[in-house]
C-alpha cells in the first residue's frame, strides 16, 4: 500500500487569512467601516484518529473556523473579508475522508478530487457551494447542547440514528442505546422523559450519545465543560475521549477554555496566538505554557475599510452568491423534500394538527355558538325607535318590521354567518391564537442562544423547508375544518337565541327558513361551499407563510422575539382581513 497516500492528512487548511467587517465605533467620526483582522495566518492540519484543541482568547474566531466545516457560516458574506479580497491566493479548507460518495455522483462544482487506493475523497469547503458529499459527516455539540425540547430523550436519539449516513437497524439500534446509557451512566428510566427536565449533567450526557448516534466522521466540541463542575468536568472530558475512541471518528475537535484538563487526552492543538496567527502545535505544550501565551495582551488589528474596497468585496461576494443562489436553493429544497419523506416528518405533522386543530377545537366551537348567539339576539332584538300613530300614540317599529320581515332577515343572516362572518372570525383566531403559537415555537428554535436551528441543519435537515410545507397543510386543513364546524355551533346558538326571544319563532320555522337561503345539497354541502374552502383555505396558507416567515428570523433579544411576534399578529390578521374583502366581493359579483 502507498503510505504516502495514507499519510495525507484528515483535514488541512492553507493560504487562509480572514477579516471581519463591522460598522463605525458609535461616536467615530471615521466613516468607513472598520476591518478587523481574527487570523493573518491559517495554515493547519491534522491526523486521521487526533483529538485536536483549538486554544485562544475569547472572540477570537476560533468557533467561526468550525463554523465554515458545519456550513453555519458560508464563506460567500459581505461581513468576512477573505486573503484581503486577493484572487490570486486561493484558501482551502480540504477534508479528506474514506468510503464517501464516488466523485461521479457528485457535482463537479464541489472541486473534489479522488484520492487513488483510498477510495476516498478529497472535499473543499472553501469554495462556492458546501460539498453535499459531506453533510451527515460532521457532527456538533454547541455549548447550548441544542437538544429538541419538544422530543424526548429516546426521541432525539432516534432522529440522530436516522438522519445518519449509516442507520442502525431496529434490533442494532436497541442493542446500541442499552450499551450507550449504560456507559454514559444514564438510567433507562430516562428514555422517555423530556429533555426540559434533565439536570445539566443529564443533558451533557444526552448530547453526547445523540453526537454518537449520528456517527460523524469528525465530531465538533464546542466549550463542552463550560457549564459544569469540575467533578463533571472531568467525566465530560473522558467521555469525549471515550467517544473518540469508540466510534468510527476520523477527527475531533474541541473548542475550549480549559485547556488544563483537556491536554492530556489531546494529540494535537491549534493555537490561535496573541499576533492572530494559527500554530500548529504536535505534540501540544504544556499547561503552564499555554496560561503564560495566553495571558499575553492582544494588540489591536484593525484598519479602515475604505468605501471603494468595501464595494469591490460586496459586489464579488454579491456576483458569486448571484450565481450560485439557484443551485443553492434547488439543493436545499431537494434535501427539505427528502427530509419530509422519514417518518419525522408525520411525526411533527401530528404534532402540529394536535396543538393547532385538535387543542384549539373547544374554543372555536365555543366561539362560533356564542358569535351566532349574540349576533342573532341583536339582530332580532334591535331598537328601530317609535313612531306616533293615529290612535295609538307612540309604537315601536320594531313591533311590525320584525315579524314582517322575520323570515327575510332569518335567511340572510345564515348566509352571512356562512360566508363571512364565521369564516372570518375563526381565521383570525386562528391567527391570534396559532400563528403566533408558530412564531414563538419557530423563534424559540431559531435563538442563537439554543441553536436548535443550526443543530436541524447539522442533521441535514433544512429547517424552513422541512416546517413550512407542514404547517402550510395543517393551518390550511385547520381553518376549513375549525370554520365549518364553528358554523354549525353558530347555527345551533342562532336557533336557541330565536327561540327564546322571539315568540313568533318555532324550531320548523327557523329550520325552514334558515336552511332555505344557504341552498343545502345533501347534509353537508351548501351553496357558496366552493368559496368558502377558498377563502379558508387560503388565509391558513397566509397564516403559515407570514407566522413561518417571522418565527424564521434570527434573533439575538426577548425584545426582537417579542417585535416579530407583534408583526406576524398584525400581519396575519391584516392579510386575512385583505383576502376576505377581496374573495368577497368576488363572490357577490
Amino acid at each position: 500500500m502507498n503510505t504516502s497516500v495514507k499519510a495525507l492528512p484528515v483535514i488541512e487548511i492553507s493560504q487562509f487569512a480572514l477579516e471581519s467587517i463591522r460598522p463605525p465605533e458609535r461616536g467615530s467620526a471615521q466613516p468607513h467601516k472598520i476591518a478587523e483582522q481574527l487570523y493573518h495566518h491559517c495554515e493547519l492540519s491534522a491526523q486521521r484518529s487526533d483529538l485536536v484543541l483549538l486554544l485562544g482568547p475569547s472572540g477570537a474566531g476560533k468557533s467561526l473556523l468550525t463554523n465554515f466545516l458545519l456550513n453555519i457560516t458560508s464563506p460567500l458574506s459581505q461581513t468576512l473579508y477573505i486573503n484581503r479580497g486577493d484572487q490570486r491566493i486561493t484558501p482551502s479548507i480540504k477534508i479528506r475522508l474514506d468510503h464517501l460518495a464516488p466523485p461521479s455522483s457528485r457535482s463537479e462544482d464541489e472541486k473534489t478530487e479522488a484520492i487513488e487506493g483510498q477510495g476516498g475523497s478529497e472535499l473543499e469547503v472553501l469554495g462556492d457551494r458546501y460539498p453535499e458529499a459531506l453533510r451527515g459527516r460532521v457532527g456538533v455539540m454547541f455549548q447550548s447542547l441544542a437538544l429538541f425540547d419538544d422530543l424526548s430523550v429516546s426521541e432525539n436519539l432516534k432522529f440522530a440514528n436516522d438522519r445518519s449516513h449509516q442507520p442502525q437497524s431496529d434490533l442494532a439500534w436497541n442493542a446500541w442505546v442499552e450499551d450507550t446509557m449504560r456507559e454514559l451512566q444514564l438510567p433507562d428510566t430516562l428514555m422517555h422523559e423530556s429533555v426540559a427536565s434533565l439536570s445539566g449533567g443529564q443533558k451533557q450526557r444526552v448530547a453526547l450519545a445523540r453526537m454518537l448516534a449520528y456517527q460523524p466522521e469528525i465530531m465538533i466540541f464546542d466549550e463542552p465543560t463550560s457549564a459544569l463542575d469540575p467533578l463533571s468536568a472531568e467525566t465530560a472530558i473522558q467521555m469525549i475521549r471515550t467517544a473518540h475512541n469508540r466510534s468510527n471518528c476520523a477527527l475531533t475537535l474541541v473548542i475550549t477554555h480549559d485547556y488544563e484538563r483537556f491536554l492530556p487526552v489531546a494529540d494535537r492543538v491549534w493555537f490561535l496566538s496573541q499576533e492572530r496567527e494559527f500554530l500548529n502545535e504536535c505534540p501540544p505544550a504544556s499547561a503552564e505554557n499555554y496560561q503564560e501565551r495566553l495571558a499575553q495582551t492582544r494588540l489591536p488589528a484593525k484598519r479602515d475599510f475604505p468605501l471603494e474596497e468595501e464595494l469591490k468585496h460586496n459586489a464579488q461576494v454579491s456576483d458569486r452568491q448571484l450565481a450560485q443562489a439557484l443551485p443553492n436553493f434547488m439543493d436545499s429544497m431537494h434535501r427539505g423534500l427528502n427530509s419530509l419523506k422519514s417518518s419525522w416528518a408525520k411525526v411533527y405533522l401530528k404534532r402540529f394538527f394536535q396543538r393547532i386543530l385538535v387543542q384549539g377545537l373547544p374554543f372555536h366551537l365555543l366561539a362560533g355558538f356564542g358569535l351566532g348567539a349574540v349576533a342573532t339576539y341583536f339582530s332580532f332584538n334591535m331598537e328601530l325607535g317609535s313612531v306616533t300613530v293615529e290612535d295609538l300614540g307612540q309604537v315601536e317599529v320594531s313591533r311590525f318590521v320584525l315579524p314582517t320581515f322575520f323570515e327575510q332577515m332569518l335567511s340572510g343572516f345564515g348566509i352571512v354567518l356562512y360566508r363571512a362572518l364565521i369564516p372570518l372570525f375563526t381565521c383570525i383566531c386562528v391567527a391570534a391564537r396559532a400563528g403566533t403559537a408558530v412564531t414563538a415555537y419557530l423563534s424559540e428554535m431559531r435563538d442563537e442562544g439554543k441553536r436548535q436551528w443550526e443543530a436541524l441543519e447539522n442533521f441535514a435537515v433544512p429547517p424552513l423547508w422541512f416546517f413550512l410545507p407542514q404547517l402550510m397543510l395543517t393551518f390550511a386543513i385547520s381553518c376549513t375544518l375549525l370554520s365549518y364546524l364553528a358554523f354549525w355551533c353558530a347555527s345551533f346558538g342562532s336557533l336557541l337565541v330565536a327561540m327564546m326571544t322571539n315568540p313568533l319563532c318555532t324550531f320548523y320555522t327557523w329550520s325552514d327558513t334558515y336552511w332555505a337561503a344557504l341552498k343545502p345539497s345533501g347534509i353537508f354541502w351548501f351553496e357558496g361551499t366552493g368559496m368558502f374552502i377558498i377563502k379558508t383555505v387560503l388565509s391558513g396558507l397566509a397564516i403559515a407563510l407570514i407566522s413561518t416567515y417571522y418565527g424564521a428570523q434570527k434573533r439575538k433579544s426577548s425584545l426582537e422575539t417579542m417585535e416579530n411576534l407583534s408583526k406576524a399578529n398584525v400581519m396575519s390578521v391584516l392579510v386575512t382581513l385583505l383576502l376576505f374583502f377581496i374573495l368577497l366581493l368576488a363572490e357577490a359579483n
